[in-house]
């Protein structure tokens, strides 16, 4: 790599083989870089026959080592593999370019000397990739997203089968819709809609894709992209205000249930937003989770000097339709010893992230930012029950709201079993339910 003037390179080792991927770092959109990939590959293949062992490829990128073959194997056993397609593929259909009549290493690149991209401006922070088309990029095209035996990318894609709905292929067409190379007609090209029609914005991808691919956050910005191009579509605005619908819904309780869940509202609904009439709605609580914090008679926002103390992000789902689980929540936080502080926080902005609807979510993350500032700075820790909500303070929340307080909020927010957890490492004699264990639950 020296002699090539390559200084930086990529390591990393499957250990139970013994086995180094040495990657050259290199900038195939420059032509000498491409010629320069072409000149490592071709000694690399001679250090290959000098030790005994021969070239190969994994995650289908053994159709760039094909050109090497014959150097491997001579030109007499190349000659029968050209007979045997022959025999069997004579109008070469099959495969075609692959071990035989291999097309050189240096075609039908990704990139190549002249590729461009265009970016665009974001609401979301994509500085550390360089803007949408930089994190597009980012995916190594290994396929990982195509899995099905083991983990949890890509959802879409394992229900299915189809490489349309993968998270390799979304992250191929962003790519190219910020081009220039005239394959799609930028953001607003109707394949883009179609890759991410079925995208659940769960954010695997972010955390097992081996580039970290995330594709929940490509999807919000394309959104919004499409909101202010389009409008906002009646759905997407009747998500974003499930907030409002559910205040109103607990207010008339139980009389808001019966209306939502008859027969006939739930066809309007189908009609109007696509809401499966099949499924029922979920039944709003007369009286909320803070509602309930009130009947407590104590002041939720003070931190105890004489305890350690926690603050518990209240979510929308668990204050509107289960608040049992914040009950549940605050009565093992307390029989752990502390003193849980719920803070006056609004919505998080999940819903209006999921439609793209940012510059709304933006103005929520910053109330939040502005109430939840003063305990973070104080290294009080803060938890949530609902894992999409907690995990805006930890992500999106620092995009949206580019200051100190917001990073230390999202250093200090955790879901609530992680923090559990690390409290029972730490101490496993930490929790103690007195006469009222059985009301946990």
């Amino acid at each position: 790599l020296k002699a090539e003037g390559i200084e930086q390179a990529g390591y990393s080792a499957h250990a139970s083989v013994g086995c180094l991927h040495v990657r050259p770092v290199l900038n195939l959109k420059d032509a000498n870089d491409v010629e320069r990939m072409h000149r490592v590959a071709d000694r690399v293949s001679s250090l290959a026959l000098e030790f005994g062992g021969t070239m190969t490829g994994e995650h289908g990128d053994g159709i760039v080592r094909s050109g090497w073959l014959e150097k491997m194997y001579g030109a007499r056993i190349m000659a029968a593999f050209q007979k045997v397609k022959s025999a069997f593929d004579p109008k070469n259909v099959f495969n075609p370019g692959k071990i035989v009549s291999p097309l050189p290493m240096t075609s039908n690149l990704r990139y190549g000397s002249g590729f461009e991209s265009r970016d665009c401006a974001t609401i979301l922070d994509f500085s550390e990739h360089g803007g949408m088309a930089g994190l597009a990029g980012m995916c190594s095209g290994v396929g990982s997203c195509r899995r099905k035996l083991v983990g949890t990318m890509c959802p879409s894609f394992k229900a299915t089968g189809n490489e349309t709905h993968s998270t390799r292929a979304r992250a191929n067409a962003l790519r190219m819709a910020l081009s220039n190379r005239d394959l799609l007609d930028g953001l607003a090209d109707p394949a883009l809609e179609e890759v991410f029609d079925l995208c659940l914005s769960c954010k695997a991808c972010k955390t097992e894709c081996p580039t970290g691919t995330d594709i929940a956050k490509l999807k919000a910005e394309w959104m919004a992209y499409m909101n202010r191009r389009e409008g906002v579509p009646a759905r997407h605005r009747f998500i974003a205000d499930s907030v409002g619908w559910a205040k109103w819904g607990c207010m008339f309780a139980p009389v808001s249930n019966w209306i939502v869940q008859s027969r006939l509202v739930r066809a309007l609904l189908e009609r109007r937003y696509g809401f499966d009439r099949r499924v029922p709605p979920p039944r709003f609580v007369h009286q909320t989770f803070r509602k309930w914090l009130k009947t407590r008679d104590r002041d939720y926002g003070r931190s105890d000097p004489e305890k350690p103390n926690v603050v518990y992000f209240v979510d929308t789902w668990t204050d509107y339709y289960v608040p049992q689980v914040g009950k549940a929540a605050i009565k093992v936080l307390e029989a752990m010893g502390y003193h849980v502080i719920v803070p006056a926080t609004v919505c998080c902005g999940r819903p209006m992230i999921s439609k793209g609807l940012l510059p709304e979510a933006k103005l929520l993350a910053e109330q939040n930012t502005e109430t939840l500032a003063p305990y973070a700075d104080r290294g009080i820790a803060i938890v949530g029950t609902e894992p999409s909500c907690i995990s805006v303070l930890m992500d999106e929340l620092p995009q949206f709201v580019r200051t100190h307080q917001a990073r230390r909020i999202a250093k200090m927010a955790s879901p609530i079993e992680s923090f559990i957890a690390q409290a029972l490492e730490a101490n496993p004699d930490a929790l103690h339910f007195g006469k009222d264990r059985k009301s946990v639950g």
